[in-house]
């Protein structure tokens, strides 16, 4: 059975990125960064595996390849 994880909010991840959480909002908006709402809210919420896989397609200047 495959295990549930927790949502991160903006601040769970903005620190281990080490930018500002305006600037997660900023990338999340315009779908660079993978992520989600629940119905009827408007919070953002990360995967932890989309974030690493994010992650890990950025290249040296931080462009995701």
């Amino acid at each position: 059975m495959t295990e549930i994880q927790k949502p991160l909010t903006v601040k769970d991840i903005a620190p281990v990125l080490g930018v500002s959480t305006r600037t997660i909002y900023g990338l999340a908006k315009r779908g660079a960064l993978p992520s989600f709402t629940l119905p009827g809210s408007r919070l953002r919420f990360f995967r932890a595996a989309d974030v690493a896989e994010w992650l890990a397609r950025l290249d040296a200047h931080g462009e995701v390849r």
